[in-house]
């Protein structure tokens, strides 16, 4: 919706776990590395696992592109929720191997004599269960088993799990330590640093061919970071709903004022920075009534300031005071200017320095003002 305005070839911030936009941090480059690796070394068992999204669909999909380009024979399994006989099925469905029949066991012959034939002919197997934090004990149980499928020298299955950290917390259950100890590679991904977040959002604009400080200013960054915690899923939906609102209201580019109101709308909590509100600025008066009630200065002026000398006077051209105007020449009540202050020889005004001692001697002085006034108020 908001492509064409922002000029942008595609949607940079979708939750599709496309590998063009995938980020390669140093953790990740190291798990990607590993992963290949151990596939192609046959390694046998390897887990990846993290916090929900941490990006391990998208880094998934990278190594399933890596490794096909290396003539790796793959069986992908998405939804882990499902019967060991259904799961059988399955992956020799991804390999492209017709079930012989639903029993289990002429679907384990049949997968055996497959890996059998690849190995022969120097190729990899692979299956790679995604989501495998929800896969039951029993589910675990059969993948254990198929590290079964083996040569003397070598793995004929590599098999990698990738799960949110509930996966970690199933490998310390006793019944599954088998299962632990064939583990042979193991990493973990993290939430993004701040700087990681910016590049980022950097990355993902850039790849839809924009430049992101003309659309993120550097001051939106933090927060996105603070609203997302550093996980990428969280910052694709910030990220997008910011653009979408962006565009709702013709603005050239995000705000933290949107980045609020996005946050009230994904439900993120409270909104890490508020932007500070101005006080008022106080009006002063010179109108109301004197009554006898103490000025709001923290405290007066002396007998002998300035202040107390200049009231009803002004000071003439030569330094001696002059008297104030006679009734005649009184202003209206309407009219009445500011009494103006006038330091007399020798002193100064370094008492009102602060600004409620001002206000304070302003007040002050208006109600004197006031009783100067003709009597019927011409």
């Amino acid at each position: 919706m908001y492509e064409e305005y922002f000029r942008l070839t595609e949607t940079p911030f979708r939750m599709t776990p496309d590998p063009r936009f995938l980020y390669i941090t140093p953790k990740h480059r190291e798990t990607l590395s590993a992963l290949v690796y151990g596939v192609m070394a046959r390694k046998g068992f390897m887990v990846v696992s993290g916090d929900a999204g941490t990006g391990k669909t998208t880094l998934i999909h990278a190594v399933l592109g890596m490794l096909t380009e290396r003539k790796v024979d793959c069986a992908f399994i998405f939804h882990p929720l499902l019967e060991p006989e259904d799961f059988l099925e399955h992956v020799l469905l991804d390999l492209g191997i017709p079930p012989p029949s639903r029993k289990k066991g002429d679907m384990l012959r049949a997968l055996h004599l497959f890996l059998l034939k690849r190995h022969e002919s120097g190729s990899t197997t692979a299956l790679i269960v995604d989501e495998a934090h929800k896969l039951s004990q029993p589910l675990l149980e059969e993948i254990r088993l198929f590290s079964n499928l083996e040569t003397s020298t070598d793995k004929l299955l590599q098999i990698v799990l990738a799960g949110q950290s509930e996966l970690d917390v199933l490998f310390r259950q006793e019944n599954l330590r088998q299962l632990k100890q064939r583990i042979s590679i193991r990493t973990r991904l993290m939430p993004f640093s701040l700087q990681q977040t910016s590049e980022y959002i950097t990355h993902r604009l850039g790849t839809v061919g924009r430049n992101a400080s003309e659309i993120f200013p550097p001051d939106t960054v933090p927060m996105i970071y603070k609203l997302s915690r550093g996980i990428p899923r969280l910052i694709n939906s910030v990220c997008d709903n910011a653009l979408l609102l962006a565009f709702a209201q013709q603005a050239e580019c995000v705000s933290l004022a949107m980045l609020r109101e996005v946050s009230n709308d994904l439900d993120l909590g409270e909104f890490p920075f508020e932007e500070p509100e101005l006080a008022p600025a106080p009006v002063l008066d010179l109108h109301s009534a004197p009554d006898d009630s103490p000025a709001p200065s923290r405290r007066s002026a002396p007998p002998d300031s300035p202040v107390r000398a200049s009231v009803g006077v002004r000071a003439s051209g030569n330094g001696s005071a002059a008297p104030a105007p006679a009734n005649g020449a009184a202003v209206a009540a309407s009219t009445v200017a500011e009494p103006e202050l006038v330091p007399m020889p020798g002193h100064s005004l370094h008492i009102l320095d602060s600004y409620s001692e001002r206000k304070g001697t302003m007040s002050l002085l208006a109600k004197w003002a006031n009783r100067f006034r003709a009597p019927n108020g011409t």
